[in-house]
């Protein structure tokens, strides 16, 4: 994996990290701070292959706590590896639907589907940023 270039790399504890496009982060922050203000949050993400963790939940947030991780999700790592064979950019906005400790997964439809909307529309305005930055 760190034959991939600089944004692949390993943490001291052994665990591997990419590191998303700077331009489309910081597209995502200004979308966020913008559309769903007090309740974006900027943080590491782990990529994970089942739907729940192998990770106990103990390791996940050491690496919350080491690594500024704060999801997971499926995806991302195949994403940035697909991107950077194609030379883009790529970058990730959540929707986070739990909390560790706690419940991985909200009962609450409402707030579930309030928290993927916002995503959707964080997503789409950072790309709007990108667009306008690039034209």
């Amino acid at each position: 994996m760190t034959s991939l270039g600089s944004d692949f790399t390993i943490t001291r504890g052994n665990v591997p990290r990419v590191e998303c496009s700077r331009a489309v982060v910081d597209a995502i922050e200004v979308a966020g701070s913008r559309i769903v203000k007090g309740t974006y949050q900027k943080g590491g993400n782990i990529t994970k292959d089942s739907l729940y963790a192998e990770l106990s939940t103990d390791i996940f947030l050491y690496l919350c706590q080491t690594e500024n991780c704060r999801t997971t999700e499926m995806e991302l790592s195949a994403i940035a590896v697909a991107a950077h064979a194609h030379e883009t950019s790529f970058g990730m906005v959540s929707a986070v639907v739990g909390v560790l400790p706690g419940s991985p997964f909200v009962e609450d439809e409402k707030m579930r589907r309030m928290a993927e909307d916002n995503a959707v529309q964080v997503g789409l305005e950072a790309v709007k940023c990108l667009v306008q930055v690039q034209a």
